[in-house]
């Protein structure tokens, strides 16, 4: 209500108001332009004949208020409240109320003082101070609800309008797009018409060609992998002692998997790490013991191994 009776008044003298911004937030602003802040920031000290006003500015924003009473009598209080802060200390305000607390805190040591960038008449004016510098401080502002209906409004038809433009440019660059793209594959169409005679001709020739070399590679990787097996095979068989015999052989890839009946299974391990195709041999399940039922005694065992291509081999595949 205070807000729109300044309104109205101001309105009624045939003023307009641009906006209404609390004096502590102008006071924040002037204070950041004085540039007397240190890393830790500053506190302002707004002397008025009947109170001060304490601002603590901290990254050159408005953190923290507190009021005290005038002049000298709550110094104790406000060295408590900047000791905890810190900073650069400036005072403005009222000369006699503003001389008493500046002599009461440079008495308890504090470096308080002012500033030297404004002139005089704004050091003596607080509410002149905050006038010059309300422009720079536009946040927070205070408005009316008539005024922030108003603002709503503006920012619903803004909006609106650019909502409109985004819709009229994405539909106009859609259409364009398809344009152009719909033209590029008839011009491509045309050209692959003319170029049908010459290609059917080539590609049938092609064909032949690729199959030809297709039945080639399987042969050549058939034969390159099927080589290395037997080999494997072959030398397993040479080490493998006489008392032994396998269940299974398995390759996959570059590895192998060897399961056996042995009288012991750990002359078996020590022969196959003799075969020179294999490589990285080890147990891939516990050696079980196992008894026939002539009262034979085996031990079962699995063996994993990595296959070694030989160097001729590695030759040929490059080739």
């Amino acid at each position: 209500r205070l807000l729109q009776t300044l309104h109205d008044s101001a309105r009624t003298a045939g003023w307009h108001i641009d906006v209404i911004v609390p004096a502590v937030v102008a006071w924040s602003e002037a204070a950041r332009k004085f540039g007397e802040q240190n890393s830790t920031g500053a506190t302002l000290l707004v002397v008025h004949d009947s109170h001060t006003d304490l601002l603590r500015i901290e990254h050159d924003q408005l953190a923290a208020v507190r009021r005290f009473r005038s002049g000298q009598t709550d110094s104790a209080e406000i060295e408590k409240e900047y000791t905890s802060f810190g900073g650069a200390l400036l005072l403005v305000g009222a000369a006699e109320p503003r001389a008493a607390l500046e002599h009461a805190l440079q008495a308890r040591g504090l470096p308080a003082r002012v500033p030297t960038v404004i002139d005089r008449e704004l050091v003596a004016a607080p509410d002149a101070l905050a006038a010059a510098h309300v422009h720079a401080a536009l946040t927070p502002a205070l408005v009316t609800d008539a005024m922030r209906a108003m603002r709503a409004r503006t920012i619903r038809a803004l909006s609106t309008r650019l909502f409109v433009a985004a819709a009229a440019l994405v539909l106009i660059g859609g259409s364009l797009q398809l344009w152009g793209t719909r033209r590029e594959l008839d011009a491509v169409r045309a050209e692959r018409e003319a170029l049908r005679p010459q290609l059917s001709a080539t590609l049938v020739g092609r064909t032949t060609v690729e199959t030809a070399f297709r039945q080639l590679a399987v042969l050549v990787a058939a034969e390159r992998d099927a080589a290395p097996w037997s080999t494997v095979i072959g030398g397993v068989s040479d080490q493998l002692p006489p008392e032994a015999h396998l269940t299974g052989f398995r390759g996959r890839a570059d590895t192998v998997g060897i399961d056996g009946l042995a009288m012991y299974a750990a002359r078996v391990f020590d022969s196959i790490e003799q075969v020179p195709q294999l490589s990285g041999v080890h147990a891939s399940a516990p050696v079980r013991r196992e008894t026939t039922p002539e009262g034979e005694a085996f031990e079962r065992f699995q063996i994993t191994a990595l296959l070694k291509r030989a160097p001729a081999d590695s030759a040929g595949a490059k080739r």
